[in-house]
């Protein structure tokens, strides 16, 4: 691990965590909210949305919902901010002769469909159909997750494969953080129509997990565990406790099912980082190597170790003849990145708003971080970026890193798993749909 890593900073994130869940305190360093985001108006039924007889049909009907609902983070930029944070279809590069397959991509708990946009365009030039869910509640403000259930994200991700399945020979699922419990929920149960399985960043175990099963008996009494202000775009900063008992859900549920299928038949591929201070990286590696069966199933994990011998292929072998365990280096001069968090692994160093040249850096402003710090990331012309319980290698500036800097590589591993997993496609209906649709949907 990085030598910089502070073990009193991590003590104090984890103390924050456990405090946070607790008592549903807030850092309060961003400044107060603004309480129209607070007031749920939206998302008051989905049922029209998953009865939408294509993914275009289902498409525009989320995205009037978003921008019926949406409090702008910039007020002049709504209707923009409104389009990339709803749901998108990227099409096949105009290279390809068909669609390899659909892609349903599903993001995590107060994301939007934006965080996506990376990894859509990537399988889109591959050749696939990349079609990026938007989970109720989200994508216009946090008070309308108030109102959201476990069943309400489950139906859109049934709804989204069930689509998917009529329209193509091959099926496949991406799923983030909570994306990846309600992804591969759908994946272990008998006879589903996915031909192979994505889970980035998966949320299989917390590691602030005894204080967020606590979120289940909390969430009557009290109704928002953080009131922050939003500091990014396509994020909630607010977070209301029904929002994580739902996810706590979402988690048993997922395990129950695992249990009853008693393993991963499928071609499953995880990519996470050994940095991640959000889930438990180790017992998710443990639960692959317990029940991913298919020989193309491989883990992926990031660290930020630099002295990895090997760092592009593959390092250990997990029990099973069948599960590959690959390592690659989280380390990066060029970029300044000494780590990866829970949500910069999917993201491109050339994204517009994460990248290294994007309009939005994390500093940590609703955090545990000094001011000072928090002020000297803003700052600093190019700071290092890292995990939240590490300090910059040169004792500089130093924020959290929202971008990957091996991404273009994580994107040739998906890509061979791809080709490795799913055979040639024989019945491809959606291609010559798609090809008569606006392009502008991107």
């Amino acid at each position: 691990m990085n030598p910089a890593r502070s073990a009193a900073t991590a003590r104090l994130w984890v103390l924050c965590a456990l405090l946070f869940f607790l008592s549903g305190c807030s850092f309060n360093k961003s400044g107060l909210v603004d309480p129209a985001l607070l007031q749920p108006s939206g998302w008051k039924s989905n049922t029209h949305i998953v009865n939408s007889r294509s993914f275009d049909q289902y498409r525009m009907a989320v995205h009037d919902e978003v921008r019926a609902s949406r409090v702008p983070f910039v007020k002049s930029n709504g209707p923009t901010e409104s389009t990339l944070a709803s749901p998108a279809e990227f099409l096949p590069a105009a290279r390809c002769v068909q669609a390899r397959g659909i892609v349903v991509l599903v993001h995590g708990l107060s994301d939007s469909a934006f965080s996506m946009r990376d990894l859509a365009q990537t399988l889109a030039d591959g050749c696939y159909i990349a079609r990026i869910a938007l989970l109720p509640g989200h994508g216009t403000k946090p008070g309308d997750l108030l109102n959201v259930r476990l069943s309400d994200w489950s139906d859109t991700v049934t709804y989204l494969i069930a689509e998917a399945a009529r329209e193509h020979d091959n099926v496949i699922t991406v799923g983030f953080s909570l994306g990846a419990l309600l992804t591969m929920a759908e994946a272990v149960k008998p006879g589903a129509p996915i031909d192979a399985a994505i889970t980035i960043s998966p949320a299989f175990y917390l590691t602030t997990s005894p204080y967020a099963e606590l979120t289940r008996w909390l969430y009557p009494f009290k109704r928002w565990l953080d009131k922050e202000k939003p500091d990014d775009t396509y994020r909630y900063e607010a977070i209301p406790t029904i929002a994580v008992a739902q996810t706590v859900k979402a988690k048993q549920r997922f395990h129950e099912l695992l249990e009853l299928a008693g393993s991963v038949a499928k071609p499953w591929l995880v990519i996470q980082s050994d940095d991640d201070l959000v889930v438990d990286t180790s017992k998710n590696q443990q639960l692959f190597v317990r029940h991913a069966k298919h020989a193309a199933s491989r883990l992926i994990t990031y660290s930020a170790d630099v002295e990895l011998s090997e760092a592009n292929g593959p390092s250990t072998s997990a029990n099973s003849a069948d599960a590959k365990l690959i390592e690659l280096n989280a380390w990066s001069d060029e970029y300044k990145v000494s780590g990866l968090t829970h949500v910069s692994i999917l993201q491109s160093p050339e994204n517009s708003h994460y990248g290294v040249q994007g309009d939005y850096r994390n500093c940590g402003v609703g955090g545990p971080r000094p001011r000072v710090d928090v002020r000297l990331c803003q700052q600093a012309d190019s700071p290092w970026l890292g995990p939240w319980d590490q300090l910059a290698p040169d004792n500089g500036p130093y924020g959290l890193s929202t971008f990957n800097p091996d991404y273009s590589n994580m994107g040739l591993h998906i890509l061979e798993f791809l080709e490795e997993s799913l055979p040639a496609p024989t019945r491809d209906k959606s291609l010559l749909q798609a090809s008569t649709r606006a392009i502008s949907v991107h």
